[in-house]
C-alpha cells in the first residue's frame, strides 16, 4: 500500500548510533502492537453488536461495513500521490483521518462524544504539528478505520489483500523506490500518513523534519494488520486474535533482523503477513 513507507528510514549524512536507531524502531513497533491489542479489546467489548451487524450484512447482501471509511483512506492515498507538493492537501488528509476516527468511534460511543474525540485530535494535530500529534492522528484514524472495515471481510479475504499488498510493498521499496520517496515527501509536507520517531536528542513535542526523524513506519503497515487481526477476532474469538497478534510480533522481529542486513528501508508487509497468516492457519 502507498502507506507501507520505508521502515527505519534515516538520512545517511546524519550520524546515528545503532542503539538510537534500534530504540526508535522498537518504539514504533511497540506502538503498533499496542494499537492492535486495543483493536482486539474493543472488538471483544462490542462482539455481540458486531456479530449482529455481520449477520445483517450477510442477509441483506450489503456492501462491506466501513466502505465510506475505506473510500476516505483511498482518497488520502490519491492526495499523497498527485498533490504531495501542495501543503494545503495535508489539511485534507488530516480531515479524512478525522472522519475515519469519527465514523469508527460511533460504534463505541454516542455521536457527540465521537465528534468531540475526532475534532479534538484533529485540532491538536493541526495546531501543534509535533511528532506526538502526528502519530496520535494517524493512530486514531487507523484504529477506528480498521474495525468497521473488518466487519465486512472474512479473514480469508483479508489474507488475499495482505498477499497483494506484500508484493506491492516489495516492488515499491526495492524496485521502483517509490515508497521511500513518498515517505520523505510526507515528512516534508507534513502529511499525517506515517508514524515518526524523533532522534534521541529531539523531543516528541518538536516539529518533525527529515533531520529530526530517527525512524518511520507507514500507516498501512499498521492499518492492514489491524483489519486482519480484527477480522480474525470476530471470526474466532479473542484467543485466535491474540495468536495472530503474536504472529505479527514474530514478523516484526524478522523485519528487524532483515533491516540490519539491508541497512536501510525494508518492505515490512511481507514478513508481517507471513507471521500473521501462519498463526491464523495454525489456530484453525
Amino acid at each position: 500500500m502507498l502507506y507501507n513507507i520505508q521502515r527505519m528510514a534515516t538520512r545517511r549524512n546524519i550520524p546515528m548510533h545503532w542503539r538510537e536507531r534500534l530504540l526508535s524502531v522498537l518504539t514504533l513497533e511497540l506502538a503498533a502492537v499496542l494499537l492492535w491489542l486495543v483493536a482486539i479489546l474493543l472488538t471483544a467489548w462490542r462482539l455481540p453488536l458486531f456479530l449482529e451487524i455481520q449477520r445483517l450484512l450477510a442477509l441483506e447482501a450489503a456492501a462491506p461495513a466501513g466502505g465510506e471509511i475505506f473510500l476516505a483512506f483511498v482518497i488520502a492515498l490519491i492526495i499523497l500521490i498527485f498533490f504531495h507538493k501542495q501543503t494545503f492537501f495535508a489539511t485534507i488528509v488530516s480531515i479524512l483521518l478525522s472522519y475515519m476516527t469519527f465514523s469508527g468511534a460511533l460504534l463505541f460511543m454516542g455521536t457527540e462524544a465521537a465528534f468531540l474525540l475526532a475534532v479534538s485530535i484533529l485540532l491538536y494535530q493541526k495546531l501543534s504539528h509535533t511528532f506526538l500529534s502526528n502519530n496520535l492522528l494517524v493512530a486514531a484514524g487507523v484504529l477506528f478505520g480498521a474495525i468497521p472495515i473488518a466487519l465486512g471481510f472474512e479473514p480469508v479475504m483479508v489474507v488475499f489483500i495482505l498477499a497483494v499488498f506484500s508484493v506491492y510493498d516489495v516492488i515499491g521499496v526495492f524496485l521502483t523506490k517509490f515508497i521511500p520517496t513518498l515517505a520523505h515527501r510526507a515528512v516534508q509536507y507534513e502529511l499525517p500518513l506515517i508514524w515518526l520517531a524523533p532522534r534521541a536528542h529531539v523531543s516528541w513535542h518538536a516539529i518533525p523534519s527529515s533531520e529530526r526523524v530517527a525512524a518511520m513506519m507507514g500507516a498501512g503497515d499498521v492499518f492492514l494488520p489491524a483489519i486482519f487481526i480484527t477480522s480474525v477476532t470476530l471470526a474466532g474469538g479473542v484467543p485466535m486474535g491474540l495468536l495472530v497478534l503474536f504472529g505479527a510480533v514474530i514478523g516484526w522481529t524478522l523485519n528487524n533482523f532483515l533491516s540490519w542486513i539491508v541497512r536501510g528501508g525494508i518492505p515490512a508487509m511481507p514478513l508481517l503477513a507471513v507471521g500473521m497468516i501462519a498463526a491464523y492457519y495454525l489456530a484453525l
